[in-house]
C-alpha cells in the first residue's frame, strides 16, 4: 500500500477550496485549490479567486475588501456557517410547509369572505371608486391631508336617496352639504327655513331662486284646469286625503264636486282651484245652484247630491256628511289660497314659472313644521304637480326633490313615484326620524316598498329600537364564536392490597367551539355608535355597505352669506274675497224684443295649457296666450297686455276672483 503524501499547509488550503467548490455547486476543481495556493503565495490576485464563490458573495467581497485575512498555514473559516446557512433555510421553507394550517388565519378568511359576500367593505377599499366632486354625498373621508366625499356622482349615479336620522342628530347639515355641491335644479322642502338662509345666496350663483310661500304657484295649470279625470283624482287625493279617514268613503263621494267645478270653470272661464275654495266656504245652495247652469257640470252635480236639488240635499244625510267632510278638509287650505291660486296672473315676477328647471332654478317651500301639518296637503300637491309637470315633459333633466319632514308633508303616494320619475332624471331625497315615523303614515308593506325603491341609505345611529332592528339587518351577518364546555365525574370502586374497597373518582373536562351565523352588529351595537359616525349603502355597480363618517359643514356656516340680498317676495295675507255665485246664477236681462242683451264685457278667461293653444284665424287678430306657462313678454288669465288698454275687456281684477 503506496504512503500518502505529507499534508502541508498548502494541501490543506487546496482540500479547503475544493469543498468550497463543492458548496457552491461548481464541483471538485484542481484548478481553484491551486489558484487558492496562488493567492497564498501572491502569484495570483484574491480578487481572481473570491470570483470563484458565486454562492459565497459576501466571503468573496470580504476578501476582496482585505476584511478577512488567510494564509496557507490558518486558512479563515468564515465561509463555514454562511455556507450552511443555505440548507437551513431551504430546511426552514420545507418545515414550514409540513406544519398544519394555522387555524387563526383560516377563521380570518372565511370571515372576509363572508362580509366581501354581503358587500360589507371599509371606506379605504372603496374611497377611489365612490369618492365625488359634484353630486349627492353621503358620507365624509379624512385621510389627513384633505377631507374627501363618497356619494352619487351627479353625471353617473341614478336612484333615489332615503336619510334616517332622529332628531338633533345632523340630517340638516347633510341637505346643506349636498345643496353645495349638487349643480342641477332643486325643490327642497324647508320646515325650518335653514337650509333658505344657508345656500339660497350659493344657489343664486346656479340659476333663479323661489320662495314659498312669498313666491305663488299656478297649480290649476299644472293640473291642467281639473279638465282631465286623471288630474282632478290626483288633486282630490292630495287636498281631502281620503286615506287619512277611517271612512274614506265621504271624501271619495266629494270627488264629483272636483270634476264639476273643473267644468264650471272651463265655462265662466275661471280659476278651478278658486273655485273649489270658495266653494267650501260658501253657501252650499247658492254654490250647487250655480254650478248647475253649466249643462256639462249639472251630472256630476246631481251624482253627489243623489239627484236631490240643491235647496234639497240636506235630506239626505249621506250627501250632508260627505259635504262637511270637504268643507272641513279644504278649511287649512283657505289661509294659502293665493299662493296656490294667483290673483293675479299679470305679476309674472310672483309666479312660478313652469321652466324654472330649465333654467336651473331652486324653489324653496318654507312652512314652518306646525304650518305643514295643516298644509300638508298643500305642499304634496305642489309636489305632485312639479313631478307629473317634469315627466310630461320628457325631457329627462336632472332634478332634485329633497322633502325634510316626510311624514308631516304626507306625500301618500310616494312610493308610486319612487318607482316611476327616476327615468326622467328626478332624484328624491326623503328625510324621516326613524322607521316607526314611515309605519305610522305607510304601514309596514308601505315601508318596505319605499326602502326597496331607495337604492342609496344612510342611517345615523338609532334612538329606538324598531329602527336598530332595520340597521342591524342591513348591515349583515357574519359567523361567530360558540364555545361549549363539559364536565364528567365518574366513581369506580376497588380493592387494594389489603382487601379494602377503594372509590376511584375520576373528573373529565373538555371543552370547544363551534361557529353560528349572526349579527355583524346587533341592534344594541347599532343604537351605540360613536357620535359621528353613520351606516350607508350604496348600489355603485354593486351593492356596497359600510361605515363612514357624517357630514359636518358647521366649521362653514361664518361663511354663507345672508339671503336678505335677494329681495324675494314676502307673503301678504290680505282680506279674502270670495266667488259671487248668485251673480254667476242670475241670467242676464232681456230686451223689448224677447233677444239676450249681448253684454260686451268678457268674462275673465282661464289659462290654456300650451298644447290648446287656439289657432291663428285669418280675418280676426290672434287672442293672447293666456296660460300662465306661456311666454313672459305674453299676458295671461285672458287679460291684455297692459301697453294697450281695451275699455271694452275686464281689468282682470272682478269680484268672481279674489
Amino acid at each position: 500500500m503506496a504512503k500518502s503524501a505529507p499534508r502541508t499547509p498548502q494541501t490543506n488550503l487546496a482540500c479547503v477550496g475544493r469543498l468550497r467548490c463543492f458548496l457552491a455547486g461548481r464541483g471538485h476543481s484542481r484548478a481553484h485549490g491551486r489558484r487558492r495556493i496562488g493567492a497564498c503565495r501572491g502569484a495570483v490576485p484574491p480578487a481572481d479567486v473570491a470570483g470563484d464563490g458565486r454562492l459565497f458573495l459576501p466571503v468573496a467581497h470580504l476578501e476582496v475588501g482585505r476584511e478577512i485575512q488567510e494564509t496557507a498555514e490558518e486558512p479563515n473559516l468564515l465561509w463555514l456557517p454562511l455556507a450552511l446557512l443555505l440548507p437551513g433555510v431551504i430546511g426552514l421553507f420545507f418545515y414550514i410547509l409540513s406544519q398544519p394550517p394555522n387555524p387563526l388565519y383560516g377563521i380570518q378568511k372565511m370571515l372576509e369572505k363572508t362580509a366581501r359576500s354581503q358587500g360589507r367593505v371599509e371606506t379605504d377599499a372603496i374611497k377611489e371608486k365612490l369618492v365625488i366632486e359634484k353630486g349627492i354625498p353621503l358620507v365624509q373621508v379624512d385621510d389627513g391631508k384633505e377631507t374627501k366625499l363618497l356619494g352619487l356622482d351627479y353625471q353617473k349615479s341614478e336612484g333615489h336617496v332615503m336619510v334616517v336620522a332622529p332628531t338633533r342628530a345632523g340630517k340638516g347639515l347633510h341637505l346643506t352639504d349636498t345643496l353645495r355641491h349638487y349643480p342641477g335644479p332643486a325643490l327642497i322642502i324647508d320646515p325650518k327655513g335653514e337650509q333658505f338662509r344657508r345656500t339660497a345666496v350659493l344657489r343664486r350663483k346656479l340659476g333663479p331662486v323661489y320662495r314659498i310661500p312669498g313666491h305663488q304657484v299656478h297649480l290649476s295649470a299644472y293640473y291642467r284646469h281639473l279638465r282631465d279625470r286623471d288630474e282632478a283624482i290626483e288633486l282630490h287625493y292630495h287636498l281631502l286625503r281620503p286615506w287619512a279617514s277611517s271612512e274614506p268613503i265621504f271624501a271619495e263621494k266629494a270627488l264629483s264636486l272636483f270634476t264639476a267645478v273643473g267644468l264650471y270653470a272651463q265655462a265662466k272661464r275661471l280659476n278651478p282651484i278658486r273655485l273649489l275654495l270658495d266653494l267650501a266656504e260658501s253657501n252650499p245652495v247658492e254654490a250647487l245652484t250655480a254650478l248647475r247652469t253649466v249643462a256639462a257640470a249639472r251630472r256630476h252635480v246631481d251624482i253627489f247630491t243623489n239627484g236631490a236639488a240643491p235647496n234639497a240635499y240636506q235630506e239626505d244625510r249621506f250627501v250632508t256628511s260627505a259635504l262637511g267632510n270637504f268643507t272641513t278638509r279644504l278649511a287649512p287650505y283657505q289661509k294659502h289660497i293665493n299662493t296656490i291660486a294667483p290673483p293675479d296672473l299679470r305679476r309674472r315676477d310672483l309666479i312660478v314659472p313652469p321652466d324654472w328647471a330649465q333654467q336651473n332654478g331652486t324653489i324653496y317651500i318654507t312652512y314652518s313644521l306646525n304650518d305643514l301639518r295643516a298644509a300638508g296637503g298643500v305642499v304634496a300637491a305642489t309636489i305632485a304637480a312639479i313631478l307629473r309637470f317634469h315627466m310630461r315633459q320628457n325631457q329627462k333633466q336632472k332634478m332634485l326633490v329633497a322633502i325634510d319632514e316626510l311624514p308631516a308633508v304626507g306625500l301618500r303616494n310616494v312610493a308610486d313615484y319612487l318607482s316611476t320619475c327616476g327615468g326622467y332624471g328626478v332624484t328624491l331625497l326623503l328625510y324621516v326620524q326613524s322607521v316607526a315615523q314611515l309605519q305610522s303614515l305607510y304601514g309596514k308593506d308601505g315601508t318596505r316598498a319605499i326602502l326597496s325603491n331607495c337604492d342609496h341609505q344612510l342611517w345615523y345611529p338609532a334612538a329606538e329600537m324598531e329602527t336598530a332592528r332595520f340597521m342591524s339587518e342591513l348591515y349583515g351577518t357574519t359567523m361567530k364564536a360558540s364555545p361549549m364546555q363539559s364536565a364528567s365525574r365518574s366513581a369506580r370502586q376497588q380493592r387494594g392490597k389489603d382487601g379494602k374497597a377503594q372509590t376511584q373518582m375520576t373528573n373529565n373536562q373538555g371543552a370547544s367551539w363551534s361557529w353560528r351565523e349572526g349579527a355583524a352588529l346587533s341592534p344594541n351595537e347599532m343604537i351605540a355608535l360613536p357620535q359621528g359616525q353613520v351606516l350607508a349603502t350604496m348600489l355603485a355597480g354593486r351593492r356596497y355597505v359600510f361605515l363612514g363618517q357624517r357630514l359636518n359643514s358647521i366649521h362653514l356656516f361664518d361663511r354663507f352669506p345672508a339671503p336678505d340680498g335677494l329681495r324675494l317676495p314676502h307673503p301678504i295675507y290680505r282680506p279674502r274675497r270670495y266667488t259671487d255665485w248668485r251673480a254667476l246664477t242670475t241670467p242676464p236681462p232681456r230686451d223689448s224684443g224677447g233677444k239676450k242683451r249681448v253684454s260686451r264685457k268678457k268674462l275673465p278667461e282661464t289659462p290654456l295649457e300650451p298644447e290648446e293653444k287656439p289657432k291663428k284665424q285669418p280675418e280676426a287678430t290672434e287672442k293672447p296666450k293666456t296660460d300662465a306657462f306661456a311666454k313672459p313678454g305674453e299676458a295671461g288669465d285672458g287679460v291684455k297686455k297692459a301697453a294697450k288698454p281695451d275699455s271694452r275687456q275686464p281689468s282682470g281684477r272682478t269680484k268672481l276672483m279674489g
